[in-house]
């Protein structure tokens, strides 16, 4: 797969943000990690791109009910219709964190292994990250103590309400909390 020699993104990715729906479908056709390819071109929308992949070659099952349930997220019918058309299992229940407990993770977190702050906050029961500088993030609870952000692949893991762990891209950030609320 080719990547840009200083981001070292995918070339896809690239074309996808851009919004060039040809050349990603002949570098789609070209590739030979359907893994990749699906997790880059399901959160476009484009079923003809979703198709495709499939077309091109069988996404691992974590791949296919990883987009599917990104799909049904974004209301992407189409894609999820194929997704599923293709094997993709529904996903669990949404677990429901206590308000309480939401709660008693807000605030803000600083690491030492990284210049960032890290804020966390409860919306509409929902609990939020955000990064300095950065949007913020609705999580999907995925227990009492790990939350999810799927289309940048984070989870946060919480070992106490003043600590958690960042997980992304296969490294792990030891976060404390600096400030609460």
């Amino acid at each position: 797969m080719v990547k840009d020699t200083f981001y070292k993104a995918p070339m896809l990715a690239f074309v996808l943000q851009r919004k060039h729906w040809g050349v990603a479908k002949l570098l789609v056709s070209k590739t030979s990690n359907p893994d990749q390819a699906l997790g880059d071109v399901a959160d476009s929308g484009r079923a003809e791109l979703v198709q495709a992949v499939l077309d091109n070659g069988k996404p691992s099952q974590a791949s296919l009910d990883r987009a599917y349930a990104s799909a049904l997220t974004a209301k992407q019918a189409e894609v999820a219709d194929l997704l599923k058309k293709a094997g993709a299992h529904e996903p669990p229940p949404p677990v429901v964190v206590d308000a309480k407990v939401l709660e008693s993770y807000t605030g803000t977190y600083k690491t030492e292994q990284i210049p960032l702050d890290i804020k966390v906050f409860v919306k509409e029961g929902k609990l939020y990250i955000q990064a300095t500088g950065q949007p913020e993030l609705v999580t999907k609870a995925l227990s009492a103590t790990r939350f999810a952000f799927a289309p940048a692949q984070i989870e946060v893991e919480f070992d106490s309400a003043d600590s958690f762990t960042l997980k992304q891209g296969g490294q792990n950030f030891k976060f404390k909390k600096a400030v609460s609320k």
